[in-house]
């Protein structure tokens, strides 16, 4: 699932398609890379002849060029050398996720990275798999990296090292059944918007003494658990995680874990802390504070701002994971100041505009959860409507409208409109 949210563009490249020729302007060129029509000779690299490998394209770059490639299976394994420049595909174009899906980088498990970062780059639109150590691996801070796929990689789906306080961005990020962790940083500082981290054999999210800001994430089905936060100082948002193995996270060796507007829900365990600190707000937690592991040397900041109440997804075995209309999770959210004004699917967030946001990744188009067991009971030309309150939703009043005749959906006329006190429970 992607959206088309560039972000920071790669404000080196200048992209022009000028005939068959390779794009010059000032000193930026668009290099052409073609698996199925391209030959790897010293005069390709334009439009009607292009490149037939990534790698030859990027050693033929310069710092602040573009490197196109068209779908294909490229069975290689892919060196920025240290390089400032723009890869994309043609999903950069389309928006059209079958370019993601269909231009492939394939490690062929030969011993190195399928994708080695170690320029301040642009990278857009790729499937990296079948790489041994892992996937994509980033050593050198200034990059952007948006639309990703990394998925059956021997290892880490992608890995964030290299010098101490590397800074990378990523958006839009699906990281899926590699033997590792889905996503793992080690001493950098990472901003992560939108991720679906599932099916990995280790951690769905492993962050490891750094400093990381993520919002909206959906992390489910990892075997290690869904998230671990090792000596980090985390500041997560909207995250949905649900059925991993062992527990939701992990905070560990005096990391710091800020979590905001969440849903920890169907793991084995919903949380533990070891010699570390947790603080979590305005979430829908299983079992609540109760479900948390912790050890002597812990702190964890839980209030009444949190709920352990059924967030009902709509359909978790199709991964659907948005929220119904009944949802615990509806409205119980804050407004931080880090996170994106939308929701994993793109919609605006808060909605409707005024509102609470909503937990987990994805924004219901109501406000608030309604009551429950709604019944009306006639008799002696009366109606008796009873309901159950649901605790904890900001509901300040009931409008009950009544009519002799049907009342229409919204309907604002010809009827009667009586408010009552959220304390009541029934209405005659």
């Amino acid at each position: 699932m992607f959206k088309m949210f560039v972000g920071r563009l790669f404000t080196l490249v200048v992209l022009l398609v000028i005939g068959s020729s390779m794009a010059v302007f000032g000193q930026s060129r668009l290099i052409y890379v073609n698996k199925s029509t391209g030959k790897d000779t010293s005069i390709a690299g334009t439009q009607t002849l292009p490149f037939a490998k990534i790698q030859t394209g990027i050693d033929s770059a310069r710092n602040g060029d573009t490197v196109f490639v068209a779908r294909g299976n490229y069975i290689e394994n892919v060196d920025l050398k240290g390089k400032s420049i723009a890869l994309i595909s043609n999903y950069f174009y389309s928006n059209d996720t079958t370019d993601i899906v269909n231009t492939k980088i394939d490690g062929n498990l030969n011993g190195s990275y399928g994708l080695m970062v170690n320029g301040a780059c642009y990278i857009n639109g790729f499937n990296i798999t079948n790489s041994y150590p892992g996937g994509i691996y980033i050593s050198v801070s200034g990059s952007t990296l948006v639309n990703l796929i990394t998925e059956n990689n021997q290892g880490n789906g992608i890995t964030v090292g290299g010098p101490q306080f590397t800074r990378a961005d990523f958006i839009n990020i699906v990281t899926r059944y590699n033997q590792g962790s889905g996503f793992q940083e080690h001493l950098q500082i990472v901003k992560i918007t939108n991720i679906q981290s599932y099916n990995n054999s280790s951690f769905g999210i492993h962050l490891q003494s750094g400093t990381d800001t993520i919002s909206n994430a959906l992390v489910y089905g990892n075997l290690g658990g869904g998230l671990w936060v090792w000596n980090s100082n985390s500041t997560l948002s909207h995250f949905t995680i649900f059925n991993n193995r062992q527990d939701a996270f992990w905070s560990h060796a005096n990391g710091f874990l800020k979590m905001y507007n969440s849903i920890l829900w169907g793991n084995d365990r919903s949380g533990r802390i070891t010699d570390a600190r947790a603080l979590i707000y305005n979430s829908v937690i299983e079992n609540g504070a109760t479900g948390i592991s912790r050890n002597i040397e812990t702190f964890l900041t839980y209030d009444s701002s949190n709920n352990s109440r059924d967030p009902k997804f709509i359909d978790t075995a199709s991964r659907n994971f948005r929220l119904s209309n009944f949802s615990s999770a509806l409205g119980i959210g804050i407004q931080e100041n880090f996170h994106p004004g939308f929701d994993f699917d793109g919609a605006i967030r808060p909605n409707p505009a005024g509102s609470a946001p909503d937990a987990g990744a994805y924004e219901n188009i109501y406000k608030h959860q309604p009551p429950t067991n709604i019944s009306a009971e006639g008799g002696n030309q009366n109606v008796r409507l009873r309901w159950t309150q649901i605790p904890g939703n900001r509901i300040s009043k009931f409008k009950v409208f009544r009519s002799t005749s049907p009342i229409p959906d919204n309907a604002t006329a010809g009827v009667v409109t009586d408010t009552i006190s959220v304390s009541r429970l029934e209405y005659l």
